[in-house]
């Protein structure tokens, strides 16, 4: 609630969505108290006396809009873990629809999903070694107990700890930083080719954590290891006992988007509420284009009577949709 129109935000709230939201009816909105007070005003008191008792008409619109400003691109936003299976899986199926947008129609940006140590007292030096025979920080948690992740419950992943993940969080999101943010080329692909081959090759217990398999991953696809290696450093490495700035950034940003599951895709900030499958995922974006914008790429107009899975990808390959439209 709020009295004065500069204490009253002036956008909508995020709302944190715990898994049970898709049994919300339609249309339901929100509406700003400034908005809804003019709204009551008409509908009550001298308002409604002007009006005669006429019914009050409103139009409803919404899109997924443009949250680029000028820019134009849509933006998407994924957020996973790198022992988040259906997370993995939906990289695996996504990526060559990925690699088509690229990046001069699309502004992705991966996010890794991690558990704030600091608020399950996991670097809590005054109980002592931080309490983590208990709850198993020391194995579940880098940087001194800020940064944890879970163990993953996949009987073949036993060998992989918490801070195996959080290692493995950070790496893809200094590729991301070098070769996604930082270079003027469309290098978007070196992101999802590095997790492709990396999942091929070293997801198991014995290999995650293996530096000279992740190495090959990252030389097969482009990555330059050394910068990575100098960026996962500079940030302020994991077995400092002090914070590390780009795992900040993403608890940050996870509060701040109201993430609370994996995986969870945003377009152009806003939560995509459905199967997170590649013809879904590549509709939504396609659809979430301003009209007439020159940054919608063909593939959009070319394959948007295609559906399922199948006929997306086959028609981003070939750039026709051809054969059943729903398979």
């Amino acid at each position: 609630m709020c009295n004065r129109s500069d204490r009253c935000w002036t956008s909508p709230p995020n709302l944190a969505d715990d898994g049970s939201a898709l049994d919300v009816t339609i249309p339901s909105f929100l509406m700003n108290k400034l908005d809804a007070f003019k709204l009551k005003q008409t509908l009550q008191g001298e308002g409604r006396r002007h009006l005669n008792s006429q019914p009050v008409q409103m139009d409803l619109t919404w899109s997924l809009g443009n949250a680029n400003g000028n820019d134009g691109r849509v933006q998407y936003d994924l957020w996973t873990s790198p022992t988040d299976l259906f997370g993995n899986q939906f990289i695996e199926t996504f990526r060559p629809i990925a690699n088509a947008f690229g990046s001069q129609a699309t502004n992705f940006h991966p996010h890794m999903v991690l558990i704030n140590g600091t608020r399950i007292n996991c670097n809590a030096k005054d109980m002592g070694c931080y309490i983590c025979d208990s709850i198993g920080c020391k194995s579940q948690c880098s940087n001194g107990g800020r940064y944890c992740a879970s163990k993953p419950n996949d009987p073949t992943q036993t060998g992989i700890s918490g801070v195996d993940v959080v290692r493995e969080s950070l790496r893809r999101q200094c590729i991301w930083k070098i070769h996604g943010e930082e270079e003027d080329s469309d290098n978007v692909h070196v992101w999802w080719d590095y997790v492709h081959d990396f999942l091929s090759r070293c997801f198991t217990s014995e290999l995650f954590s293996d530096e000279d398999c992740i190495k090959k991953s990252m030389d097969r696809v482009g990555v330059d290891a050394s910068r990575v290696n100098q960026c996962m450093k500079d940030s302020g490495d994991l077995k400092m006992d002090s914070p590390n700035t780009m795992l900040e950034f993403e608890l940050a940003a996870q509060r701040d988007n109201g993430v609370v599951q994996f995986p969870t895709l945003q377009i152009n900030g806003n939560v995509l509420r459905t199967k997170l499958t590649p013809s879904n995922v590549f509709h939504a974006i396609c659809d979430a284009y301003d009209i007439g914008s020159k940054y919608k790429p063909g593939i959009c107009q070319q394959c948007s009577s295609c559906f399922g899975d199948k006929a997306v990808l086959k028609c981003v390959e070939d750039g026709v949709c051809t054969g059943p439209a729903f398979n």
